[in-house]
């Protein structure tokens, strides 16, 4: 799926030169990330402070999870779904 504007408004306030980001969106939407955030995109997940899953989540155990001393350490996913139900 494309990008959604508010995945996309989500990376541009979280993202930028240093922050690794990884991402399963389609060729465009990754080049669009990285011109706009300045983020570097890596190809693990388990490399990224910030993920952006447009499909399937990945492996939540393979992120990083921060600590109670340093939560900020942890990664942010951020799944974009197509809608939420009550």
């Amino acid at each position: 799926p494309p990008l959604h504007p508010a995945a996309a408004a989500a990376l541009l306030a979280l993202a930028d030169g240093e922050t690794p980001v990884w991402t399963d969106a389609p060729a465009e939407a990754r080049a669009w990330i990285a011109f706009h955030t300045g983020a570097v995109l890596v190809a693990a997940p388990a490399e990224a402070e910030f993920l952006l899953a447009t499909g399937p989540l990945p492996p939540l155990a393979q992120l990083r999870a921060g600590s109670d001393e340093a939560p900020q350490a942890g990664a942010t996913l951020i799944a974009q779904v197509t809608g939420l139900e009550a």
